[in-house]
């Protein structure tokens, strides 16, 4: 699940909207002629001010791009990531925005993870003034395209965030004031659309970021049940046609995500690899050869001979790498276990518990933490090290990473 940052709104409760959009203009003017001021913006909008110098982009009356195609794909794609009720999603959104804006002069959008406007809400007048800035269906509103705005930071901070007046880097936004949040998908972290309310200055108010803020976590919570029970229903369908199968397994969706383990007890999720590549390396049970099955995808460990395995370790920075079966990982190791390492390249026999703890600490007495930490590496990496007396069962040469 993704990281929720607090939302940052670009006025307090008690501020006047009206005064505050008078001083930011100022300090917009100033900044945009690279004259010094007496205050400095938000961090997050000196930020992105400085992203749009960078960009050349001015801040006269911006051209937004118009992609009604692109944005319905855009949608329809959202609207089917999670089966069958989430096709409601666009739904649950106009039922939560459309009656409260509806006599209002405020503006309600659904933006795809790309900044474009899949849908608004709101009332006639609202949604004319809004057609003004090209704030229509279809238009892309990342920074690149229309400067700072609420939308386009929200996708790209991946947190709520609040653009008041003259905060947005082109002119023409700064009559209006904009609260946005995003809405992350349960299964992988990412952004996937993005929540906006937005109105005149006047209405500007720290409460309607705490809105979309909290529409957007209960939209969450509604993607998140649902991905349940995607799961469920492929463990319901899957386990019968793997539960026959002896030694260690892992089951998951396409995603990764674990349904169901025999003989192992996996994390809840799962790194698998990228293209058409058939092997993953699974902490505790090395590479494992990836079958697609009926929707799903089954690991089975492969054994240690029948792949290319390599290592190389980076004593200076505490880094292991590993080439298995194509895949390369890095794995920070801890000053113990490179130590330990260290010791059993430097030795051209076996060395036992004892002789072992001496190398790396100067001590037999610390022989039982000296196996634990074995133990440890053993299981993480199989077929790097022996059981006692320990060698290295495979070549660790130091420098950069394994070919």
């Amino acid at each position: 699940m993704s990281r929720v940052a607090t939302p940052e709104p670009a006025l307090l409760f008690d501020d006047d909207p009206r005064r505050h959009a008078r001083q930011m203009a100022q300090l917009h003017a100033a900044f945009v002629c690279g004259k010094p001021t007496p205050i400095r913006p938000r961090q997050l909008v000196e930020a992105s001010w400085n992203r749009m110098q960078q960009l050349g982009l001015v801040p006269e009356e911006p051209n937004p791009l118009i992609d009604v195609a692109a944005v319905s794909a855009e949608v329809e794609k959202l609207a089917t990531a999670y089966g069958s009720r989430s096709a409601s999603l666009v739904r649950l959104i106009g039922r939560a925005l459309q009656p409260c804006l509806a006599d209002s002069d405020l503006v309600g959008v659904l933006a795809t993870s790309a900044s474009r406007v899949g849908a608004r809400f709101g009332g006639p007048r609202a949604l004319r003034l809004a057609d003004r800035i090209g704030f229509v269906d279809g238009a892309a509103w990342s920074e690149g395209q229309v400067g700072t705005n609420a939308i386009g930071l929200a996708a790209h901070l991946g947190h709520a965030v609040q653009i008041h007046g003259p905060e947005h880097w082109c002119r023409n936004q700064h009559a209006w004031s904009c609260a946005a949040a995003p809405i992350t998908d349960p299964a992988t972290g990412d952004v996937i659309a993005v929540i906006d309310i937005s109105g005149a200055v006047r209405l500007g108010h720290p409460a309607l970021l705490a809105l979309v803020h909290s529409l957007a976590r209960q939209l969450e919570l509604h993607l998140h049940d649902t991905h349940r029970a995607r799961l469920e229903r492929l463990r319901s369908a899957s386990l019968p046609l793997v539960a026959s199968l002896s030694g260690p397994w892992v089951l998951t969706d396409p995603d990764g995500w674990v349904i169901g383990a025999h003989e192992v007890v996996p994390p809840a999720h799962i790194s698998l690899p990228a293209g058409p590549a058939d092997r993953a390396v699974l902490t505790g049970l090395g590479v494992m050869r990836t079958s697609h099955l009926d929707g799903t995808v089954l690991l089975v460990p492969v054994a240690m001979g029948e792949v290319d395995v390599a290592y190389r370790l980076d004593p200076a920075r505490g880094i292991l790498t590993t080439a298995i079966g194509g895949v390369t990982t890095t794995h920070e190791l801890s000053a113990r276990h490179v130590a330990i390492l260290g010791a059993l390249a430097e030795s051209e026999s076996p060395l036992s518990v004892n002789e072992l703890s001496r190398r790396v600490w100067g001590s037999e007495y610390s022989a039982v933490t000296t196996r634990a930490e074995v133990s440890r590496l053993r299981k993480k990496f199989p077929g790097l090290v022996s059981s006692a007396p320990y060698r290295l069962l495979a070549d660790l040469p130091a420098g950069s990473a394994p070919t």
